[in-house]
Parts: C-alpha cells; sequence; structure tokens
C-alpha cells in the first residue's frame, strides 16, 4: 500500500532518476532503432519544437530540434560539430557541455543528477571501460540522451542511458583531420581520423596513439568500530604517480547493394599498458616503532577488440525498417601489484577475459495517421574468467587468503519488446512492454544459480504542444541493475596490500519505478527545459567495506534498502549578445533511503545538487583563417550520499581557446582543473568500519594541440541528417 501511494503522489509531480553503481555494470543489449519521424505529418509537439530557433549553429554541441535529428518522444538529441575544439576534446569532456549531464571526478556519469547510466557506442556496448577519455570528439555526430528510456532499450541502468552516434560518411571524397597535442606530465596525442565516400561505398578509420600522465595524493583513514576486533586504528598518506598509453585503431565500412538495403561493418583494437608508483606511509594506532613505508608498484595492461555485422532493409512503406545485428567483442585485462613495506612484501596477480556476443533484431512498420509499430528482440552471451594469486604477507599480519582464487561465471540474457505509438488527445503516445530475463552459470557451485529472473518492463511516454512555443512530455518506465559476474564472485581483488574489492553471491538485482516530466520552450528567446522525477528504488546498491583479521578494507556491494528520490532540473540555453553563448543546467534531489541496522529499520534524509555553466564566445567563422573560440566550463557538486557512501561536495571549471592559423589548420590551447588541485572527500560507513578517504587531483592541466582538416576548407559543420528510420550503428545515405 505504501509503495502504490508513493506512485500516485509521485504522478502529481512526475519524475525520473537513479541510483549509483560503483562497480563495473553488467553488460547491456544494444539500443534499439530510433522511431521514424513522420513521412506526413507533424506530431503537435514536435511541430512546437520546431518552432524554437536551435542555439547558434557553431556551438560545439547545439540540441537537434524536431527538423534535424529528433525522431523519437523518449530521447533528446545534441548534434556535435566537427570544430577544432571537438578534434581536440574526447567524449567526457563532449559530455560535460550537455544539460542535464554531470560528469564526476572519477570519469562516471549523472544524468539528472543521478548516477547508474548505461552509455552505448553506435547503439552498443563497448568492451574498453575507458571509451569516453579514448573516443575523440571528432568522431562523434550526435549524443542521445534518455532519462527515462523507453522499451526498445535495453532495462538495464536504472540512470537512463546516453547513446553516443558516430559519424557515418563523408560528403564525397576523402575527408578528415590530423590531431597533435602535447601537455603536462609529458602526455602526447597523435590522431587521424580520414572518411571516405564513393558511390555506394562509404569508409571510415580512427587510429590513435596517446600518452598520459599523473600525479595525486591521497589520505586514508580507517576507524575500526568494533570494540571486539584486534585490527587497530590507521591513517596512511600516499603519494602517486602514474602513466598510460594506448594505441587503437578502428573502421566502418557500408556498402548499399540497392537503394533500399545497407550492410555495414565495424571493428576496432585498442592497447593499452599502464602503471603507478604509490609511496605512502602507514600510521598504526598504538604500534611500536612508528609509522610504516610503503611502496606500491602497479602494472596494468588490457586489449580489447570489437567487431559487428549489420544489415538495414527498408520496406515498400515509408518509414518501414528491418534492422539485424550481430556484434562479439573481448575485452583481455592483466594487473599485478608488488606493495613492498620494508619488513615483507605483498604480491597480487590478475589474469582476466571477459567474451560477449550480442544479437539484435529491431522491425519498423508505420501505419497511417502517424502511427508506427516498434518490434523487436535481443540476446546476449556474455563469459567472465580471471584467475587471481597473492603471495607474501601483509603489514598487519600474515596473509590468510587462499594462494589462488577462480573467477568463472556467465549469462545468458534474452529480451522481446513490443511498442506502439500514435496520435492521442493533441499529442503523441508511445506504449511499450518489455520482456528481460537473465540466467546465471558459475564454474564454483558455492555461488549457486545467481539472481535468474524474468522482469516485465513496462514504458510510457506521452507529449504534446502546450502552446505559446512550449510542449510537454510526461513519461513512465521501469528499470534494472543486474549484478555482474565479478560482482557476485568473492574473490578479492586487490588493489594494495590493505585495500581489496570483493563480490556478494547474495547480490540481487536493483529495480526502479521511474517517472518523468518535462516542459520546454522559449522564454525571451532563451531555450529553456524544466523536469520533475520521481524514482523509487528497491533493493538499493551500496559499498560496505569491512576491516578483516588481516587489516584490509574490503569493499563489496550490498543491497541495503529502499530509495525514494523527488527531483527537478533546470536547464537555459540561449545567447547574451552576438557571439556570446551561454548554457545553465542545475539539478536538486530530495532523497531519502531506508534501510535496517541490527534489525532496526532507519531513514536517512538527505538533499543532493549540481550545476554546470558553459560561456562559449566566438569570433569569426569556425574553418576559416583568424576564427576563434574561447570556452569556459564549470561544475559544481554538493554532497552525494547513497545509503552507506558519502561524498562532499566539490568545484571544477575548465578552459579552452581554439585559433584558425589557417583555414585548415587550428592551434586549440585547453586548461583543466584551473583551480587545482581540486579535494574529493568520501565516508565510507559499515556496522565495524568507518572509512575517510580524500583525494586531490593533478590540476590544473595544461594541453596546446594542433589539429588539420583535409578535405574542402570551410566545410567542418556536420550537415543534417536526413529525416527517415535512422538506426543507431546503420548509416544514412548523404548524412555524415
Amino acid at each position: 500500500m505504501r509503495r502504490m501511494l508513493l506512485l500516485s503522489a509521485a504522478m502529481v509531480v512526475p519524475v525520473s532518476a537513479a541510483q549509483a553503481q560503483t562497480t563495473p555494470a553488467p553488460t547491456p543489449a544494444p539500443a534499439p532503432a530510433p522511431i521514424p519521424a513522420p513521412q506526413a505529418a507533424t506530431p503537435p509537439a514536435e511541430a512546437a519544437a520546431a518552432e524554437a530557433p536551435p542555439v547558434e549553429d557553431n556551438v560545439m554541441v547545439v540540441r537537434a530540434e524536431a527538423s534535424e535529428q529528433r525522431t523519437a518522444i523518449d530521447r533528446e538529441t545534441y548534434l556535435v560539430r566537427d570544430t577544432p575544439q571537438a578534434r581536440t576534446s574526447n567524449a567526457l569532456e563532449i559530455l560535460g557541455r550537455i544539460p542535464a549531464i554531470t560528469v564526476e571526478p572519477d570519469n562516471s556519469i549523472r544524468l539528472l543528477g543521478t548516477t547508474g547510466v548505461t552509455v552505448l557506442v553506435d547503439g552498443r556496448p563497448s568492451p574498453n571501460p575507458n571509451v569516453l577519455r579514448d573516443l575523440q570528439g571528432s568522431e562523434i555526430a550526435r549524443i542521445e540522451v534518455v532519462s527515462n528510456p523507453s522499451a526498445q532499450f535495453s532495462a538495464s541502468g536504472t540512470g537512463g542511458v546516453v547513446n553516443i552516434i558516430t559519424r557515418r560518411t563523408a560528403p564525397g571524397g576523402l575527408r578528415g583531420s590530423l590531431t597533435a597535442s602535447i601537455g603536462s606530465y609529458e602526455s602526447v596525442e597523435i590522431r587521424a581520423a580520414p572518411s571516405w565516400t564513393s558511390g555506394d561505398w562509404t569508409i571510415n578509420g580512427n587510429v590513435g596513439f596517446t600518452r598520459n600522465g599523473t600525479q595525486t595524493e591521497a589520505i586514508r583513514e580507517r576507524i575500526n568500530l568494533d570494540p571486539a576486533s584486534p585490527i587497530p586504528d590507521s591513517r596512511e598518506t600516499l603519494e602517486t604517480e602514474g602513466h598510460f598509453q594506448f594505441v587503437n585503431a578502428g573502421g566502418q565500412i557500408s556498402y548499399r547493394p540497392t537503394d533500399k538495403k545497407t550492410i555495414t561493418f565495424q571493428g576496432g583494437l585498442i592497447s593499452l599498458d599502464a602503471g603507478n608508483v604509490t609511496d605512502s606511509l602507514l600510521t598504526i594506532a598504538g604500534a611500536p616503532g612508528g609509522p610504516i613505508g610503503q611502496r606500491t608498484t602497479n602494472d596494468f595492461s588490457y586489449q580489447a577488440y570489437s567487431a559487428a555485422l549489420e544489415y538495414r532493409a527498408e520496406g515498400s512503406r515509408a518509414g518501414e525498417v528491418l534492422t539485424t545485428s550481430i556484434q562479439q567483442y573481448r575485452f583481455d585485462p592483466i594487473n599485478d601489484v608488488l606493495t613492498d613495506f620494508g619488513a615483507g612484501n605483498f604480491r597480487f596477480q590478475s589474469d582476466s577475459f571477459t567474451r560477449a556476443r550480442i544479437f539484435k533484431l529491431d522491425y519498423v512498420r508505420p501505419f497511417s495517421g502517424n502511427r508506427r509499430l516498434l518490434l523487436g528482440g535481443a540476446a546476449n552471451d556474455t563469459y567472465e574468467y580471471s584467475r587471481v594469486a597473492q603471495s607474501g604477507s601483509l603489514p598487519l599480519g600474515a596473509n590468510p587468503f587462499p594462494p589462488v582464487s577462480i573467477i568463472d561465471g556467465s549469462f545468458v540474457e534474452a529480451a522481446a519488446y513490443a511498442s506502439y505509438q500514435f496520435p492521442l488527445l493533441g499529442g503523441t503516445l508511445l506504449a511499450g512492454m518489455r520482456v528481460e530475463g537473465r540466467n546465471y552459470e558459475f564454474a564454483d557451485p558455492a555461488l549457486g544459480d545467481g539472481p535468474n529472473d524474468v522482469h516485465l518492463f513496462p514504458s510510457l511516454h506521452f507529449e504534446r504542444s502546450l502552446g505559446g512555443g512550449f510542449n510537454g512530455n510526461v513519461s513512465y518506465s521501469r528499470r534494472i541493475t543486474w549484478p555482474a559476474v565479478q560482482q557476485l564472485s568473492p574473490a578479492l581483488r586487490f588493489q594494495d596490500a590493505t585495500t581489496a574489492f570483493a563480490g556478494n553471491p547474495a547480490l540481487r538485482p536493483e529495480l526502479t519505478d521511474s517517472l518523468e516530466a518535462r516542459v520546454r520552450g522559449q522564454v525571451a528567446r532563451q531555450n529553456v527545459s524544466l523536469t520533475a522525477f520521481a524514482r523509487l528504488t528497491d533493493d538499493l546498491y551500496s559499498s560496505f567495506a569491512t576491516l578483516n583479521d588481516g587489516g584490509v578494507l574490503v569493499t563489496r556491494q550490498v543491497n541495503v534498502g529502499n530509495r525514494t528520490d523527488l527531483g527537478v532540473s533546470v536547464a537555459v540555453q540561449g545567447s547574451i549578445i552576438q557571439g556570446l553563448n551561454y548554457t545553465l543546467n542545475a539539478n536538486l534531489i530530495d532523497r531519502n533511503v531506508e534501510r535496517e541496522v541490527l534489525g532496526i529499520p532507519v531513514s536517512a534524509h538527505s538533499t543532493n545538487y549540481s550545476a554546470t555553466a558553459q560561456l562559449d564566445y566566438r569570433d569569426g567563422q569556425d574553418g576559416r583563417r583568424g576564427a576563434d573560440r574561447i570556452t569556459l566550463t564549470s561544475t559544481f557538486s554538493g554532497p552525494y550520499d547513497d545509503g552507506l557512501l558519502r561524498r562532499s561536495s566539490f568545484f571544477r571549471a575548465s578552459v579552452s581557446w581554439s585559433h584558425a592559423l589557417t583555414d585548415r589548420l587550428s592551434s586549440v590551447v585547453t586548461v583543466d582543473d584551473i583551480f587545482g588541485p581540486t579535494e574529493f572527500r568520501a565516508s565510507t560507513f559499515a556496522g565495524t568500519t568507518l572509512t575517510n578517504t580524500t583525494n586531490f587531483s593533478d590540476g590544473p592541466r595544461f594541453k596546446f594541440a594542433l589539429t588539420y582538416s583535409f578535405g574542402r576548407p570551410g566545410q567542418q559543420q556536420q550537415q543534417p541528417q536526413p529525416q527517415g528510420p535512422a538506426m543507431p550503428g546503420i548509416p544514412i545515405p548523404g548524412a555524415q
């Protein structure tokens, strides 16, 4: 009854949001085809949106209007212009410029101020865990932001979906760009991104080399709250120097055997080598002899590849499309950690791989009167294996763990959906139902069968014009966070001799009901969007940390209870004067977490808030000699509380300046974390342990880049793609 009342109340003040997940998310199925734009009549809500003129065409990121990219009422689409700044920015920096999105210091993404966001590239998961850092802005055509996904999307990820669509074709002939940069901590980057189109063939490629370094500091305090435990309190100061370098190569070949059929092959390879050396002083309460000096060396590397084959066929009806795709990827990380603390040493080694095969089928059938039926299904077969070994001793005692542990498991996920979009009450209604289930298998019988289950995921979106250039959208969806195989296995994965992570075989999926209401339009020629949301989460995930008998802080994911988020998000875009544009985004969430402590129900209330502001000044025309652009971006995030983990507030700012030396050659200067080093504090509370961690960034960071555009000069801006049944990952003829 209580939950029904909450849902009823939330519908009065509508919704959408999500929760935090600090460990890798389970692999989602690929995203579906956007609903084709109407071929005849335009829905009233889309017509209202089209009345509002877009933000100045030449800013790097601009919201697409109905006449450009908006093909479904469940998402907002943002175009990424191919500017010098875009070529020298990565996907994380691009996402930080989009209203409603906040990039956290650990590179995680918040949408409407909440975490648990699923990130896809061309509608698919990526085998590269650093894909947002490695993907360059010059490779991105547009970004779809889906805060309350419909049934076509995988139900995984309670915080919504961000789908990055890469560039597909060139207007003709050979085009592309070359970029080289140098920066702080001996960072170097060289990239080439050519494109070639001739007749029915299109070939896109990208190849790059990146080397980077870091210098950070941290303080860790661990307080034992169990008087019966012999483990003493400790305080550790750390200084870390790190480096990484990687090479990547990828490409896409698209062929159109007929005007209505397209075959596309995509593939990519990446190889990374990274390492860091941490010098620390570990002070143990009551221990004789003073602090223990430690040196931890961490070597990490991985290789990954992905390949996908897609087939798209248009039917006899305008907007009728059948799309099928199959993808395989593999990710092979290796980790070696050695801690020397004078009196001994400790070594941890892991050799792992993840392999996934994903099949997807989508069919779109238009009917008269702007009605469309969408049917589809997906299958995902993922296998994870890891061999972890340890040797030596620990600073606070002998090694109490088995010398070798194996993580060996897999899951099969299957889903089917149906959605129908049709006019209703002067607007457009999109109703859908998704059936999705997952079956786990483990080599270790002690882990059981995992949380095998099948769930129904309904969704409902309604949009219509409100008059005066405004439109409104009300939606509901149900989402899930499935645990990954490593989140279920209790085998330890060490970060150093006193810090480790482990899985929880009893971890259950996290389910979220989300309601959302959005109004957008123009006020005094400024684009304004107001979103109110409610999000109700069962079996909430949180990080639980305990000190074991060896003095190692072990963190694992646990279900801590229920959470209710009520919030509002405001985004404003516009021009102050000619050439000076701005974007403001603010999020406010009232959060209540209900959980049990020692069998006693406890309610924890908190308020989370964040804001992002951006100023963009342009003098001259992009792609023409003498053009200048200066962009200032700042982010503030207030305290964050997910039940057991609390994070402090922080503020970061960055600035970039691009100058066109010629029509083809531009320079870009970037300063990130201007006021750094920035301090980030976090506290993790468990029944017997309180951990306080303070990290300091390595800012400010400087970067100088040169970018050269080949092809026709002065034509770097992305051209609007034609209306039609666009499919993420499938090129549209003539589109960029």
